[in-house]
């Protein structure tokens, strides 16, 4: 096999591999993940607290440290969401403030142009895509600024499915029981 060949071949074989997509995997959730809880029985929103373990068919959240674990049945639980962290509005402003901006900025151009005098030489569709333009990059950038300054947090579901309770067995530690995903 010449040198070439044996190039190309291992190059293939690389991104075969490499671009192979990899399978989706579900949240981890254990003892101190940030969870939210979906139990239309017991709460009319959702609850959001501290996954602080299981016992028997009972999992146990804290809303916050002043007050104790939440006991909530794994039965009357509808839907389990992990937080994945918090993100930046950034993007949600920069869009708000693009189109908020590229309005007003035509607006006051075919305003600027439907006064007494008109605009001269340019027609009133060129002033207003000109300042709307240019209100379209000042409220991008306002935008984004603003939505700098606030946070939302990202929640990946867990599947019904695969809520799992069981046992588990700790060297020197005893019997336990675990809250778990099947696979």
């Amino acid at each position: 096999m010449s040198k070439e060949l044996a190039v190309t071949t291992w190059l293939l074989a690389f991104l075969a591999v490499s671009l192979h997509p990899l399978e989706a995997q579900e949240p981890s959730i254990q003892p101190g993940t940030r969870v939210r809880v979906k139990a239309p029985t017991l709460f009319s929103r959702p609850f959001v607290g501290t996954l602080e373990g299981v016992r028997d068919s009972i999992v146990l959240v804290r809303g916050n440290e002043a007050m104790p674990a939440t006991q909530i049945r794994l039965s009357q639980i509808e839907r389990v969401e992990v937080s994945q962290g918090k993100k930046s509005n950034a993007g949600r402003g920069a869009i708000a403030g693009f189109l908020v901006g590229a309005a007003a900025g035509a607006g006051f151009g075919i305003s600027a142009c439907s006064g007494g005098g008109g605009c001269a030489d340019v027609s009133t569709g060129t002033v207003a895509l000109f300042f709307g333009a240019i209100g379209a990059g000042g409220g991008t950038l306002l935008g984004a600024l603003i939505g700098l300054g606030s946070t939302s947090e990202r929640w990946e579901e867990v599947s019904r499915e695969r809520f799992r309770v069981g046992m588990t067995f700790n060297e020197g530690r005893g019997v336990g029981l675990r809250f778990s995903l099947g696979l």
